[in-house]
């Protein structure tokens, strides 16, 4: 059990688990709607796989991108998390208003169609995002900051473990090789 007075470095790493456990959770409501709203169309096993898995994969880069900004303290992975929110966020909205509106009237119809377009349309979305985002985070990482040093160069860093009071070296896994708490 963490002692009661962490400081500003244990509510940086609080924040930072919570930033990155929304992601996997709109993960996982994205896929348990557009699941719902395949289901609900009724076109068939093979539709309803692709509809689901489809739903997700533009999703998958963020996810990525959450994980390495839980382990790295990087100031330029920012707008790729940005970005990460954004997909997730257009991904819910599509989904939630394609599973409220309930079946669509005939099989013959282009109403299906979204089924099988909306998650390509949305990869298409996710990319473009995601390579804005990534042009502005190699930006910021080239960009030196105040004391002439590029932004993202964090080797070297003497951080003291809020848990155990030594001095740890960021380079060493991000943990505390006592404790094993994140740093």
């Amino acid at each position: 059990m963490p002692p009661v007075d962490e400081g500003p470095s244990f509510v940086a790493s609080t924040r930072r688990r919570a930033l990155t456990f929304l992601l996997p959770l709109a993960f996982v409501l994205t896929f348990a709607l557009g699941t719902f709203n395949a289901i609900d169309e009724q076109n068939g096993l093979r539709l309803t796989v692709i509809g689901s898995l489809g739903s997700v994969v533009s999703q998958l880069p963020g996810l990525m991108i959450a994980y390495v900004f839980y382990r790295r303290r990087s100031t330029a992975l920012a707008p790729l998390l940005l970005a990460s929110y954004f997909v997730a966020l257009t991904g819910i909205a599509a989904y939630l208003n394609y599973a409220t509106n309930g079946k669509s009237d005939s099989l013959n119809s282009a109403a299906h169609m979204h089924v099988v377009m909306f998650p390509m349309l949305h990869c298409f979305l996710a990319f473009a995002v995601y390579s804005a985002a990534g042009l502005i985070a190699a930006a910021i990482a080239v960009l030196p900051s105040s004391d002439g040093v590029p932004s993202d160069v964090t080797s070297g860093t003497i951080e003291n473990c809020s848990i155990c009071k030594i001095d740890v070296n960021r380079d060493d896994d991000y943990r505390c090789p006592k404790c094993r708490w994140p740093i």
